[in-house]
């Protein structure tokens, strides 16, 4: 009845040689087509098992071998715009773009480093970091007991120390002033 059609000559590879679908009278435009290349056009497929695909698109998410992607424009290697990107493999991460400027990251930060981090506006400093090597918000470094200005207790100007229920003002090689709670003295 015609519903069906193959082709075995085929002038190059992207010659129709297997159709059929409701159009089915002309392969160039059949629901269902294969080329001799064999690209695979289907208006309407339910697959099973494994699928492996380098680039494309799905649900308005674009992808190549190695990223997903939804921008307003540009792509995660030039003029990332407006929406997220997620890459994987051995630096493998989230990005959230707001315009152009890279506003939250987290997964690989950098060499070796997985965590959290957030950036200003500019998309350049960073406002909040939560890593291997860095717990750091609005300036302050921190751990579960002790917001600090420096990288430890003693190289900090400002130490507010929540388990000895002090604050501490100036760096401890130098002269200082401390509110000790505990103790209740100054």
């Amino acid at each position: 009845t015609n519903t069906v059609g193959m082709r075995g000559a085929a002038t190059d590879s992207t010659s129709i040689r297997f159709w059929a679908g409701a159009s089915y009278a002309d392969r160039a435009t059949a629901l269902f087509r294969v080329t001799a290349a064999g690209a695979l056009v289907a208006s309407s497929a339910t697959i099973t098992g494994s699928v492996t695909a380098t680039s494309g698109a799905i649900g308005g998410w674009n992808f190549t071998s190695t990223t997903l992607y939804a921008l307003s424009s540009g792509t995660p290697s030039a003029s990332p715009n407006n929406g997220i990107v997620l890459t994987s493999g051995a630096t493998s991460s989230v990005v959230i773009y707001e315009g152009t400027a890279e506003r939250v990251r987290f997964g690989n930060l950098s060499a070796g480093i997985f965590g959290l981090r957030g950036f200003a506006t500019d998309g350049s400093t960073v406002i909040f970091e939560f890593s291997d090597t860095r717990q750091v918000i609005g300036g302050w470094n921190f751990t579960d007991k002790v917001l600090r200005t420096g990288a430890s207790d003693a190289a900090s100007n400002v130490l507010i120390d929540s388990a000895n229920s002090l604050i501490r003002l100036g760096p401890t090689a130098g002269s200082t002033i401390t509110i000790d709670g505990a103790n209740q003295r100054m």
